[in-house]
């Protein structure tokens, strides 16, 4: 969580007036860390997604192994029964079946996953795509989801 008090001071929009220079850079150093937080944040849910990437593949080995070993050249990986199964526990197959909390955090492992595989297994990348309402709502999402990590904290007055 980012505990963050309120203060007006480092924007126009906000302060009550012109602040001294010592306060005013006192406002910008608490933003710089309030934003070294929210990045952090982000940092370590992209150090997550890269973990626990493509799990299913090892969680259900055996069943990934065996739908691989029953297809025919042309057919389509797509219609097995792990694919499904994959889709549905994995967050970055977002043309399959993005989450309806979907973030920017996926769209980076979408990305990422495509251009490695794409590599790794032709030498190349396909053409990557995402529809806008997706990136859209990833990005509302990824709004919502630092938001939720914010704790302002209301500053008490003091007694007179």
């Amino acid at each position: 969580m980012i505990d963050i008090k309120i203060n007006p001071n480092a924007d126009t929009r906000t302060s009550d007036g012109i602040p001294s220079q010592e306060v005013l850079m006192s406002a910008t150093d608490e933003h710089i860390s309030h934003v070294q937080q929210a990045l952090s944040i982000f940092a370590r849910l992209l150090e997550r997604s890269g973990e626990v990437h493509d799990f299913t593949k090892k969680a259900y080995s055996e069943e990934f192994y065996d739908e691989l070993t029953t297809l025919k050249p042309g057919d389509e990986f797509k219609s097995g029964k792990w694919y499904k199964l994959h889709i549905s526990r994995e967050r970055h197959h977002l043309l399959s079946k993005a989450p309806e909390d979907v973030n920017l955090v996926d769209v980076l492992e979408y990305i990422s996953d495509g251009v490695v595989a794409g590599y790794a297994r032709s030498g190349s990348v396909y053409d990557i795509t995402i529809p806008d309402e997706l990136l859209q709502k990833a990005f509302h999402n990824t709004i919502d989801l630092l938001k939720s990590q914010i704790n302002l904290v209301k500053e008490e007055k003091a007694d007179d």
